[in-house]
């Protein structure tokens, strides 16, 4: 296999962010988040931890109260009662 066949093992910031949809600007700011790392001052991410990441999100289940969810659900439980 030469070099120009051997598969890409990082991706950059604007690859990942194609990958999940995702602006490049919000996953450079949670670029530590997914295990990312710098090379001077573009950040890099190894194509095996996005897809550990990715597959241990696809086991959790998405329809599964989450903590954040809760707090929202709470503070328009409070709007609706007028409790401010």
């Amino acid at each position: 296999m030469t070099r120009a066949e051997t598969p890409k093992q990082h991706l950059t910031v604007v690859e990942l962010a194609e990958r999940w949809k995702r602006r490049p600007e919000w996953v450079q700011q949670n670029a530590r988040s997914f295990f990312g790392f710098k090379i001077g001052r573009e950040w890099r991410f190894d194509l095996t931890d996005i897809e550990s990441y990715e597959n241990r999100r696809k086991r959790v289940d998405p329809m599964a109260p989450t903590e954040l969810s809760a707090k929202r659900q709470a503070t328009k439980e409070r709007r609706e009662r007028g409790s401010w």
